[in-house]
């Protein structure tokens, strides 16, 4: 081998490790840094998984809760944090299952894309450590990942790995088993062996999950949506709260347009998952945002777009070389750059949250040492002005109430059948409700409860208040036992 050529394969070896190193560091330094880890309802499955590992243990937490069957959709992060959590800490476990689903998701969608350059995974990291982990939809997020090793394999004939990537998603998401169980089909379709059984199972499935939504909660009117054409162009799997996750989103847009190119003009299965990713992105212009009690369908399609189109793009814009690859570098480099702003972002944001539940905490040991339960209810945890600093969607009562082994009242995932932790009996113990400045308190919680609420409302309620604390624009209130008999 010459020199030139030594040189060569010397200087590629060195741009693949720094240029992997760069996207790593950008994309993993949030989860690792940050003071807290603001993943919306990530907090919630981690305190439920803490609650089935020791509901045994702690009396507080049986007088609410009981565990369902443990075989369900959603298994894989539970599984995941009740495994990991008794040994590195509840909080580090969240961490850790964020990274698990960062790095299986690039190495999963490079592989479908063939291309192991780092340009590759600037851009495609988006998908995995997007929007939808970010949110805490941790099953789903991993769900991607599987989705793209099904493709992969079903593209590469293979007969048995698909059995596994398929069981994975079973055990992971619904819609996205629902969605494989198409690739499937459509497999079988390409190949020309008439198993029309097979074709009409994966489009019903397909169908099942829609009309369920993402979580089995029965049939419900559509709820109509806005989801034009700019949610797409700015692939709205890795929006953020400020414009640089459209910059990445449409860099995301235009390999996911060069995917459909590419395998739409190609043969047998790389073309029918081109026209199944083109489908699915129509199909999200109209679908409803809530069908029954599963949200955020037009995303949720539109990742499933991107996993199949997305890698396919970046593929071939990289093999073809010239300007094509040129253009791939461009948007590798501008999503990059987003990647280390969204990291600093995060950072700042991660601290306000922080110090935020620090002065509830602090609220709360003040209001009295009695044990009890936490809630949280704000009029709208999305547009109140006063929450310009922090989100009051990212559960909080979960943070408190996880060291102290209290439960949380208004815990969302003990309502719903798909999640292992439920309310025991009749459902749960607290009832809130707030109507302009006026909040109401009920229910048949009789324990002390610390309630988390706008500084600005007027509590409204047939039990004894104890002190109320303001930590602006939070309030936390203190209600005392009620009295036995």
């Amino acid at each position: 081998m010459s020199a030139p050529t030594l040189a060569r394969d010397g200087a590629r070896r060195a741009w693949s490790v720094a240029g992997t190193t760069a996207v790593a560091l950008a994309a993993l330094a949030p989860i690792w840094t940050t003071e807290v880890l603001p993943t919306g309802d990530g907090p919630s499955h981690v305190y439920n998984a803490f609650v089935a590992n020791e509901l045994d243990r702690a009396p507080a937490l049986a007088e609410v809760y009981e565990l369902g069957p443990p075989l369900r959709p959603q298994l894989l992060s539970d599984s995941f944090l009740r495994a990991t959590g008794p040994i590195v800490g509840w909080w580090p476990a969240e961490r850790l299952l964020f990274t698990v689903i960062v790095v299986a998701g690039v190495v999963a969608l490079a592989a479908l894309a063939g291309v192991r350059d780092p340009t590759a995974l600037a851009i495609l990291i988006w998908i995995p450590g997007g929007w939808f982990a970010w949110m805490g939809f941790y099953d789903f997020a991993l769900g991607l990942a599987f989705l793209a090793l099904l493709a992969r394999s079903l593209e590469r004939g293979e007969e048995r790995a698909p059995h596994v990537w398929m069981v994975l998603l079973l055990a992971s998401h619904l819609f996205l088993a629902a969605c494989g169980s198409v690739l499937l089909a459509a497999r079988w379709l390409a190949d020309r062996r008439r198993d029309t059984l097979v074709a009409w199972v994966g489009w019903a499935a397909l169908t099942a999950g829609l009309l369920f939504g993402a979580t089995p909660g029965g049939l419900s009117p559509p709820v109509p949506a806005p989801n034009g054409l700019a949610h797409v162009l700015t692939s709205d799997p890795v929006l953020s709260h400020d414009p640089g996750g459209m910059v990445a989103g449409f860099c995301l847009f235009l390999m996911a347009v060069a995917g459909a190119w590419s395998r739409c003009r190609d043969r047998g299965v790389a073309a029918l998952f081109g026209w199944l990713g083109v489908l699915f992105v129509l199909a999200s212009l109209v679908a409803p945002e809530w069908i029954g009690r599963g949200g955020y369908v037009p995303t949720r399609m539109r990742g499933v777009a991107l996993v199949l189109l997305a890698p396919a793009g970046v593929g071939a814009l990289w093999r073809r070389g010239g300007v094509a690859r040129a253009a791939t570098v461009a948007c590798a480099v501008a999503a990059w750059s987003v990647l280390v702003h969204q990291a600093m972002h995060t950072r700042a944001y991660a601290h306000r949250l922080a110090e935020t539940v620090r002065s509830i905490e602090a609220a709360v040991d003040a209001l009295g040492p009695e044990p009890g339960g936490v809630a949280l209810i704000v009029r709208d945890p999305f547009q109140q002005p006063g929450f310009g600093r922090v989100f009051a969607w990212e559960r909080i009562p979960e943070r408190i109430a996880l060291p102290r082994s209290w439960p949380v009242l208004d815990d969302y995932e003990a309502g719903e059948p798909v999640f292992r932790v439920r309310w025991k009996g009749a459902g749960a113990p607290l009832s809130l409700a707030l109507r302009d400045s006026t909040l109401s308190v009920g229910g048949p919680w009789a324990r002390a409860l610390y309630l988390v609420h706008d500084s600005d409302v007027d509590l409204s309620t047939d039990r004894d208040l104890g002190r109320t604390l303001s930590t602006p624009p939070f309030a936390t209130t203190f209600f005392p036992a009620v009295p036995s008999g």
